[in-house]
Parts: C-alpha cells; structure tokens; sequence
C-alpha cells in the first residue's frame, strides 16, 4: 500500500489497491532554453519573455492554479515530515497556457483501474474507447490520472493540456490493453500514460517472462511495440523509494532497446526552485535505476478529479506521469504541421528536463546534430521543464536553399555605421523560419537578423585623440590645415608623408581593424587652396564594413576626394572637404549577391585664430560622415507567407539608409602658459547610424609638460 498522507486535513490511502505502483504488495498493483523577445505564432515561441507577466498571474492568482498549491502536507506514518507542492509552477506549464498552448486537437491514451467519464471536467472533450463507455469501470485513481493530464479548467482546477482528447481503457486484462493499444496507434494518440505497474517483476528476464508469459501476454508485448514504433508509452515508476532494481514496465527497453525510442519513465519528487531552475528534489518514488535513459521526474502532489464529480488530493508516481504525458500534448500542438514525431517530442522533453540540480552524471545521452544531455541513475534526466521544451534546443538556425544554415544566436550581418539601419528597416516586419537542433520550427522577425554598429560618440573619438597627442603642435598645426581625404573618418594612426608634390596620409591598421591610403595633391587659387585626390581603405570594422558573426570581413573601399579652403579674414580660415566613391563589399551568408554600393560624406570647418587672444584657436565643424546612398543585396529567406504557409522568399534590400548623420562641433584651445595648454570641445550628433537617435558630449583636458 502507499503511504497514508494528510493535506487540507484529508487522510488518504492508496487508491487502487489491486493494481498500483504505489508500493510493495504481494500482487500486480497500480500506480505532472537573446536575444529575440517575440512570440512566433504557428511555430511558437524562441522566448518566452513577452508572456512573463500572464505568466506569472497565472501561478498567484489564478484560482485553477492556486488549487494545487499545497503547504505542509505529510504522510500520516511521518507526520514531522512536510512538503510544499506547486506542480503546476514546478513544471513551468504556466508559460505554456500564458501563451495559449491547450493540447487542442491531441489525444493523450490511458490505461487504468477505471475512469469517470461523466466528470464535469471532461464534458467539453471528445473521449475514445476500445470498450464500451457505460461499462467502463469506474474508479477514483484514473479519473484523478485523467485530471492531471487534461482537466479542460471549467471546474476548480485546469490540468497539463486542458483541451486534449482523451482515450480510455481498463487494465483488467492484457488483450483489452492490447486493443486500446491498438485504437491508440489508429486514431493518433501522441502517448499512452500509464499510471499502474507489476509491483514485483523487476527489468530481468524472469519478470519478462512473467508479466508476458501468460494468456494475451504476446498480443499485449506485440501492442506495445507497433504503438511505440510511433508514439510514446508513458510509464509511472514504482513508488517504494528503496527499490534497487526498475520494474519490469517502467524498464522494458532494458530487455527490448527498439523500444527506447518511445518510453518514457517518471518519478515523483518534490523541488524547490525559483524562476529558473530546480534547486533540489526530493525523491518520494523510486530511482530511476536501469531506466535512467529514458526517465525524468515530476511532482506528483495534486488535487484533482475524483469519480463522483468531485476532488481529492494525493501525491505519487502515479499523478506525475501524466504531467508528462500532458506535456507530449502541449508539444504535439506546438509543433503540429512541421513533421515532428511524437518521437521527437519525447527526445525535446528528456534533452531540456532540468538536471542542473543533480550531483552527478552517469552517463550522456546523444540526441544527435550536438546535442547532449546527462542524466543519473537516481534522477534520470532531472525535473520537467515544459518551458525548456518549447524553447530551441541546442540552437537555432536560419536554412538556406543550398542547404547550409545560417545560426541566429547573433545578428547574421553586421553593417558599419554608414549604413545606418537600412538592411533591418528592409526586413522589418517580416517572420523568418528558423530550426533549432532538434528539428523543431519557429519563426522570428526578420530584422532580427541584422544589426547597424553604432559610431562612437564624437566625444569619445576626440577625447581618444587628444589624450596621446602633444596638444600645442595639434593646434598649431589645425590653423588652415586641410583634409586628410577619407582616412579623417577612420581611427586608428594617420601617418602623414610627402611624395614630392604628392601628399599621402597612410591609416595604419591597429588590432586587425582597417588600413588605407590617402593621396592629394595641393594648387593654390588666388588666395585659397584646392586639393584633391584618390582615398583607398580596407574597410574592416568601420562605417563602410559589413561583417557577420564571426567579425568584420574587408571591404575594398575607393574615393575621390576634393578639398577647398583657405583664409576669408584676417585669423579666419574656411575649408570644405567632400568625399565620393564605392564600395565592394565582400560575401556574406546572409546575402546571395551584394552589388557595388556607392557613398559620400561632406565636412565644412570654420577657423578663427587669435579670436580671444594670441595663439588660440576656436572652430566650428559641421559634417556629414560617410553615408551610403545606393546599393542593394539580395536575399532568400524561409518566410511566413502570407497565406500562413512557409515558402523561400528572394528578397531585395535597399542598403541605403532613409536618413543619414549629421555631426557637430566647436572646439577652443589655447595654451596658458609655455608649458601647458588648454582644450575645451562640445560635440553632437543626430539622426546616429541612420535614424537611431542623438548624442551629446564635450571634453575638457589641460596638458603639463615638463
């Protein structure tokens, strides 16, 4: 018999004592993972964030919820012992119905001591049997069972899949098994629960022998084999926590491994955990033992549907089976119409059970494409995380037409700052496919798959500059200095260098970053000077860069460029500097084709020397930095159609952003004695990368030297 508990001042027994898991007789007795904060439609969710706050009234003020919400309960034979139980939270099936996952249009299968249909809580469900309904029997443990899983949420409690179809049947006899087995596997039932075991036969050969000896032992063994072909048998753990061997059904694939596919193990256990994760267990069921491959557990304490109508409360390996059979309900919906087998399903639940919890590792299950998970001979896989099991697995990835994918843990392409936000304003509103590394689809928004870097703030860039240089010669130097071509809007060191007549300016490349040269040649006119020339960089992490996850590649980058300058007063000096060329980028995965994009960029400095007193310098500066104005790649992309269907999609994006940046600033120096000298700047930016907001800063230095 299983142990006496109290909760809500209810002294329970067993339920079934014929047939149970529920502890040692003499006879077969019987027995609920960013980036992208999006809820994905159809191929539901790569976060659950969104749902976070319906979530979470769901589990405090939801009054289904708060009735299984049980503090202090005990068995009677240790009544200092207590327990709290929450497994509606524990298996974070909140987020789940937060986001509007029922189980609608699955069927979960039950085989057990007998059922009552007539439940109010079963009245909106289509309910299956190989036998006859109004002489099914009728019994407390499996209407509970029932409940647990699918209690559609009219009457006091809700349960795992609340709109799930139910198939019945009893377990008086194995060839009536054998038939609601058999109905199972023809109608689609995406798992058999099955809360009951054979109480001595243990995984061993003798009791193989025993449990399938007899008359219908062979119909009954040869059922559960085409079922667990295609869906998954859900099997209760016993609940002696002393057993040191795995029953004979719980463990059946340990004497027939092509079953393994479609097995499933469950213990009950009671956590503590927070938001995240389960903290620790405590285990009131046995071990999962030689069944640790294919077992994970959940917290069996509930109060649920009872025959009669009613509600009753008790806990054991048997009301924590069907949370799990629940989930395969949860996750047949999710997933409907992409092809994932129940199968699959399972492998998600065993691969983002939660084992963070657990000492130790016995082993590592394989699931294949890299991903792995440990499991333990007490514990199996951990603890049910019907969250985690939504969520992508081992990653998520974007397919292509050849083939390849595309991972979409980062932004797919990176574009430098003279873009602007071009390539994500192209695919805004857009829902792109994606796999994760189980084969499950989800969608997300296109955009997503692109990011813009921002420029650093001018400030920063002035304030970098000035801190390594010798501020007098900077400033003498400034007085009616022309253009350093296309390099003045890269960092990195300018090492200027006369050719004769030829000007160069050479952008050494720091830490990988990009290198270029700059050439121009000087004639004055009248009383100003025009220069002009040729630019050409090796754009890598730059304005004109494009890159993907793993960094920046180069692009090839060619300018003209044209200066003009000189003194309009007495002290004051006006240059203007443009820049005009193109760009080829290199190959990106995100982008079938790139064609040569073009840019240009603009500045315009005012001057006035000696303006306050001998030998300072104030400037005004306004500018327009590189800014491309054409270009277009193209892509093909797994998009949510319009139709609600998934089709590759050629698109074109316009690499050109609708706005560009506009920079400000004034700057005043001045020495304040022959060995120091003052540096004052205030600087701003609008319309940052394109659109994406403003920025303002100044910078203030004194330098000493000695």
């Amino acid at each position: 018999m299983q142990r006496p508990l109290t909760g809500a001042g209810l002294a329970l027994a067993c339920l079934a004592p014929a047939l149970s898991a529920c502890g040692p007789t003499t006879a077969p007795i019987p027995e609920e993972s960013g980036y992208f904060d999006v809820f994905y439609d159809v191929y539901f969710v790569e976060s659950f964030a969104p749902y976070a706050d319906a979530a979470r009234n769901l589990v405090t003020n939801d009054a289904r919820y708060l009735f299984e919400k049980s503090f202090g309960w005990f068995f009677s034979d240790a009544p200092t012992v207590t327990y709290d139980s929450y497994p509606l939270e524990s298996s974070r099936v909140q987020f789940a119905h937060a986001a509007g996952l029922t189980g609608q249009g699955q069927i979960i299968g039950f085989l057990d001591s007998g059922f009552d249909p007539t439940h109010p809580d079963f009245s909106n469900k289509t309910i299956y049997s190989a036998e006859d309904l109004r002489t099914l029997p009728v019994d407390a443990h499996g209407t509970m069972v029932v409940g647990v899983a699918a209690a559609d949420g009219s009457g006091s409690m809700i349960g795992i899949a609340p709109n799930a179809d139910l198939l019945l049947g009893s377990f008086d006899s194995q060839t009536g098994m054998a038939d609601s087995i058999n109905l199972a596997r023809s109608i689609g039932a995406v798992a058999i629960n099955n809360s009951w075991g054979y109480t001595n036969l243990d995984a061993t050969q003798r009791g193989y022998d025993s449990a399938f000896g007899g008359n219908g032992g062979a119909t009954y063994l040869q059922a559960l084999r085409s079922y667990a072909a295609e869906g998954v048998v859900v099997f209760a753990l016993r609940n002696d926590e002393n057993l040191t061997r795995a029953g004979i059904m719980d463990g059946l694939p340990v004497l027939e491994p092509e079953l393994e596919s479609g097995w499933l193990a469950v213990g009950n256990a009671v956590p503590k955990y927070d938001d995240t994760s389960i903290q620790s267990a405590e285990r009131i069921s046995s071990a999962c033992l030689e069944s640790a491959r294919w077992c994970l557990f959940a917290d069996g304490a509930w109060e649920s549907t009872t025959a009669g109508g009613g509600y009753e409360f008790s806990t054991g390996a048997s009301f924590a089976a069907p949370q799990v059979s629940g989930a395969l309900a949860l996750l047949a919906e999710a997933f409907s119409g992409m092809g994932l087998t129940p199968h699959q399903l399972r492998d998600r639940l065993l691969a983002s059970a939660d084992n963070s919890f657990l000492d130790s590792f016995d082993g590592i299950l394989d699931f294949g494409n890299g991903v792995t998970h440990g499991f333990n001979e007490e514990f199996g896989h951990g603890f049910l995380d019907i969250r985690a099991a939504l969520l992508p697995i081992g990653g998520a990835a974007v397919p292509t037409p050849s083939g390849a994918s595309i991972p979409v843990g980062e932004p797919a392409v990176v574009t430098g700052s003279a873009f602007g936000n071009a390539v994500s304003e192209a695919l805004e509103g857009r829902q792109v496919v994606v796999e994760d590394a189980l084969a499950a689809t989800f969608t997300m928004p296109a955009e997503a798959l692109s990011a813009s870097a921002r420029p650093v703030p001018l400030s920063v860039m002035r304030a970098a500059e000035i801190s390594g240089a010798d501020l007098a010669p900077l400033r003498e130097g400034a007085v009616g200095g022309g253009s350093a071509g296309l390099l003045g809007a890269y960092g990195g060191k300018s090492v200027p260098t006369a050719i004769e007549t030829i000007e160069a300016s050479v952008l050494m490349p720091s830490l990988g970053g990009s290198a270029g040269i700059s050439l121009r040649q000087t004639s004055e006119f009248g009383s100003a000077e025009i220069n002009w020339g040729f630019s050409w960089l090796a754009d890598q992490g730059g304005p004109l860069s494009i890159g993907g996850p793993k960094g920046p590649g180069a692009s090839n980058v060619a300018s003209l460029d044209l200066g003009i300058g000189g003194e309009v007063a007495p002290g004051a000096y006006v240059s203007i500097n443009a820049q005009a060329g193109i760009v080829t980028p290199p190959a990106q995965a995100l982008f079938n084709e790139i064609s040569h994009i073009t840019f240009d960029s603009l500045s315009a400095t005012l001057q006035l020397a000696s303006v306050g007193r001998e030998s300072d310098l104030l400037s005004f500066t306004v500018a327009a930095p590189p800014s491309v104005n054409s270009g277009t790649a193209q892509t093909t992309l797994p998009m949510v159609l319009s139709d609600g269907g998934i089709g590759y999609e050629d698109m074109t994006l316009n690499l050109a952003p609708q706005s560009r940046q506009i920079d400000f600033g004034v700057t005043y120096q001045r020495p304040l004695s022959e060995n120091a000298e003052l540096y004052l700047g205030a600087y701003g930016s609008e319309n940052l990368s394109g659109g994406i907001g403003s920025n303002f800063g100044a910078v203030f230095a004194v330098q000493f030297q000695f």
